[in-house]
């Protein structure tokens, strides 16, 4: 796996700087997050909109969060995780 960042990992070629064909994402801080999340709902052909509303979201909340817009609730959990020494890997689900 190679990246082109210090906070996202991903093999294959990218689309506006992220893989949509990826498989897994190393996921390492909100922005990271942002992004695997953002190309997976593209992915499928989802707006913001229905991801939300099947999610009982707002949309503003999932733009946020695609955004890379750190919360204090991300800040505590990447801080944790890479205090541990851990990374946190977002994956297709089998069979999806």
């Amino acid at each position: 796996m190679s990246g082109n960042s210090d906070s996202l990992e991903r093999a294959g070629a990218t689309d506006g700087g992220v893989d949509v064909n990826a498989d897994e994402w190393v996921v390492r801080d909100a922005k990271s997050l942002g992004a695997a999340i953002g190309a997976n709902r593209r992915s499928k052909g989802l707006t913001q909109a229905e991801l939300a509303e099947s999610a009982a979201l707002h949309r503003s909340y999932l733009s946020n969060l695609e955004q890379g817009k750190a919360t204090e609730q991300t800040d505590r959990l990447f801080r944790v995780i890479r205090r541990l020494g851990l990374e946190v890997v977002v994956r297709k689900r089998s069979g999806q």
